[in-house]
C-alpha cells in the first residue's frame, strides 16, 4: 500500500522549502518566517473557514466569559439543544460594567449590573412571539463576553471563534493546499526590501491574489453530494395513481 505525504505541514518546513526552491539565503530564514506567519494569520481571518470550537465556563461572580488569548474574531456563543447548537442573541446594550468593593471586582445589583434581562410581552391581540432565553454582549476592551443571568449549573456553553492560528508553544501546521499561497505572499513581500525587485511588485501581487482566489474557491465550493442534497431538497412528492 502506498504511503502518502501528510496533509499538514509545519510553517517552519514551509519556510525552509521556500528558501530552497527559490534559491534564497538561509540567513534570511527568520525574516521570511515572520512574513509567513503573517500570511497564515491573514488566511485564518479572511479565508480559512476553520473556526475553533471550545467549551467555556462562566465566571459566576462577574457573569462573563473570558475571551481566549488567541481569539481574533467572534463567530458564535452556543449551548446544546436537542443535538444542535442553540445560539445566544447579541444584546449590545447589556450592562457590562463591574464594580470594585474593597479591591474585589464584582457586579453591583444596585447599579443594574448582572441583572437578568426582562422581556416585555402582551397577552392580547398582536402578542409577541417567543424570545431567546440566552443573551450576550461583547466587550473587546476587556476581552470579555458578558451573558444574561439566566443560566444554571446544568447549562454549559461553547464559544466558536476565529483563532490567530499561530501556536505559541509548539508547531504551527497548515494544510498543504495553503503552501502555494504562502509562497506567492513571500515573493510579493520581498519586493519591499529587495530594491531590484520593486518593478515586479504589481505582477507578484497579482500572482498572490490569484492564489488567494484558488484557495477561497476550494474552501467555499460545494461537494457533489451537497449539490445533490440541494437539488433534491426542492422536490415535492405527488400522489401515485
Amino acid at each position: 500500500m502506498a504511503v502518502y505525504t501528510e496533509a499538514l505541514k509545519s510553517i517552519e518546513a514551509v519556510t525552509t522549502s521556500f528558501l530552497h526552491a527559490y534559491k534564497k539565503s538561509t540567513d534570511d530564514y527568520s525574516l521570511y518566517l515572520e512574513h509567513a506567519l503573517r500570511c497564515i494569520q491573514d488566511f485564518n481571518l479572511y479565508d480559512g473557514g476553520i473556526p475553533v470550537t471550545a467549551k467555556v465556563t462562566v465566571n459566576t461572580t462577574l457573569k462573563c466569559i473570558d475571551m481566549p488569548t488567541d481569539m481574533i474574531t467572534f463567530i458564535d456563543l452556543v449551548t446544546p439543544l436537542d443535538g444542535q447548537w442553540w445560539s445566544f442573541t447579541n444584546k449590545a446594550n447589556m450592562v457590562n460594567t463591574t464594580t470594585f468593593t474593597n479591591g474585589v471586582e464584582g457586579r453591583d445589583d444596585a447599579q443594574g449590573e448582572g441583572h437578568a434581562i426582562t422581556q416585555s410581552k402582551t397577552t392580547t391581540y398582536g402578542a409577541k412571539g417567543g424570545v431567546n432565553k440566552f443573551k450576550y454582549t461583547l466587550d473587546w476592551a476587556s476581552r470579555r463576553i458578558y451573558v444574561d443571568d439566566v443560566y444554571d449549573t446544568s447549562d454549559y456553553f461553547v464559544l466558536i471563534y476565529v483563532s490567530s492560528g499561530i501556536v505559541a508553544t509548539g508547531e504551527t501546521k497548515i494544510p498543504v493546499f495553503v503552501v502555494p499561497l504562502i509562497d506567492a505572499y513571500l515573493l510579493e513581500r520581498e519586493t519591499y526590501w529587495i530594491p531590484e525587485l520593486m518593478r515586479e511588485r504589481p505582477m507578484r501581487a497579482d500572482a498572490y491574489w490569484k492564489e488567494k482566489m484558488k484557495v477561497r474557491n476550494l474552501i467555499n465550493s460545494m461537494s457533489e453530494s451537497e449539490w445533490a442534497d440541494l437539488f433534491y431538497s426542492s422536490f415535492t412528492q405527488t400522489i401515485k395513481r
